[in-house]
């Protein structure tokens, strides 16, 4: 149940019906889960320790609000956490092929809610070979949490263009087997959200 709640509200935020420091209402979850208000609290609960959402005494539950520098800080675990996996990850010829297919996309796609989507593939699939699942789960959650800039993120084409040109520099270092230096291009991949922080959101 946490995961389902954690999507849920990821697609919340991609719809722009939930940002920061929104109550998140029990009921309404509930309803839109088809399950009990129970293990919806146990869930959001959950959530509350790895910092997705807030709960204030006698108030509910939030999405917490994340500041300018607390946004880079996460960026910076998430590209340095990233830039491990993909260094000690293996890549087949249909992980390379399906990585161009999901670039492709993104970069022939104007809409910045499926641009979004497609980068959060390409991202999970640089990591899925990587054979540590507790530091795929510290990267999801740390992506939920910055998930609202991300929303920002692509709706900005010149950002998106610079985001493009390093996934295939990527993809061509993994094609030709160098994991090493595909790894320190995803590590500085992540400066363009990090700079993005800095300039004003």
């Amino acid at each position: 149940m946490r995961e389902e709640v954690k999507l849920h509200l990821q697609k919340q935020m991609l719809n722009e019906n939930l940002t920061f420091k929104q109550k998140i209402s029990l009921p309404k979850l509930s309803q839109e889960l088809g399950v009990s208000i129970t293990p919806i609290r146990e869930a959001l609960t959950q959530l509350e320790h790895a910092k997705i959402v807030e709960i204030i005494p006698n108030r509910g539950f939030f999405l917490p609000n994340i500041t300018g520098s607390e946004a880079i800080g996460i960026y910076a675990i998430i590209a340095k956490l990233e830039s491990l996996a993909v260094a000690n990850s293996v890549y087949s010829k249909s992980d390379i092929l399906l990585l161009h297919k999901l670039q492709s996309k993104i970069g022939s796609s104007k809409k910045s809610d499926e641009i979004l989507k497609l980068d959060l593939k390409f991202h999970d699939l640089l990591i899925q070979n990587y054979d540590n699942d507790t530091l795929k789960s510290i990267l999801h959650d740390l992506k939920i949490r910055i998930f609202l800039y991300e929303c920002s993120y692509t709706r900005d084409s010149e950002l998106i263009t610079k985001s493009s040109s390093d996934h295939t520099n990527i993809i061509e270092l993994l094609r030709n087997g160098d994991f090493q230096e595909a790894a320190k291009l995803v590590e500085k991949h992540w400066s363009l959200s990090i700079d993005f922080v800095k300039n004003g959101f």
